[in-house]
């Protein structure tokens, strides 16, 4: 998939107030609150005061971008987030710490589009220390056509110097399939393709032959090339959803 930044203009307006704060993300909303040994929050967040949060993005879409599958990701959001696009909920996230996603997919509309996320940590104290408050970490809109490897769907397990096991979470169609290959970091090719399983959730295993170790005065490393192959050349306007990843 396509990773893009989608952290630029944002509004951000506290709950029962009228004032509206420009911002690019990420923001904290804690941070300009006053302090005030009267604060709930008390040493654990410097006495900062909890609260109710609303950010706000308008962003367009063409009628080509709407039939592509969008995926949100916000890597945190402190706390109780819930998201809404053209006033709809599409989502809630209570946890404050983790990343999560959020498939727009179908729920856009050809032109202007208004994404929501409330961000509730008015309940206070609910933490040990300075939390913060808001989207306080990066927003991403990951882009890509029907089939695609989803964000996070490519993971590495190094067995032994030999082995290595590679782990797939895929969107695909049975006529489509994965192909790996593995470069050293001259560009060679260090593996011949391989075509993995064509099981969406698969594992596949591959040997390492001669594989170089990473010491402090040689750091070599090698690099993993996933392409999905579809049975016909993608559209121009659909991003190859294909996924790399450095290892070793």
């Amino acid at each position: 998939m396509q990773k893009t930044d989608f952290n630029r203009d944002w509004t951000v307006q506290k709950d029962g107030s009228n004032e509206i704060l420009h911002v690019n993300l990420p923001d904290d909303a804690m941070i300009r609150e006053e302090r005030s040994k009267e604060n709930k929050t008390a040493s654990a967040s410097a006495y900062f005061a909890g609260g109710k949060y609303i950010y706000t993005k308008i962003f367009d879409l063409s009628e080509n971008e709407t039939r592509q599958t969008l995926i949100l990701e916000f890597e945190a959001v402190y706390q109780n987030a819930t998201v809404f696009l053209n006033g709809r909920q599409v989502a809630e996230h209570p946890y404050g710490y983790t990343n999560f996603f959020v498939d727009i997919t179908g729920k856009v509309i050809a032109g202007t589009n208004e994404l929501k996320v409330v961000a509730d940590n008015a309940d206070v104290p609910n933490s040990r220390w300075y939390s913060g408050s808001g989207i306080y970490r990066e927003v991403h809109l990951y882009r890509s056509g029907s089939s695609y490897i989803r964000p996070e769907g490519l993971k590495v397990q190094i067995v032994d110097l030999n082995t290595i096991h590679i782990f797939t979470d895929a969107v695909m169609q049975p006529d489509e399939k994965i192909v790996l290959e593995i470069f050293n970091d001259t560009g060679k090719s260090y593996l011949p393709k391989a075509q993995m399983s064509p099981s969406p959730s698969q594992m596949h295993t591959s040997g390492l032959p001669k594989i170089l170790i990473y010491i402090p005065a040689r750091q070599p490393f090698y690099k993993m090339e996933l392409p999905l192959i579809l049975p016909e050349p993608l559209s121009e306007s659909v991003p190859f959803p294909g996924e790399k990843m450095d290892f070793l």
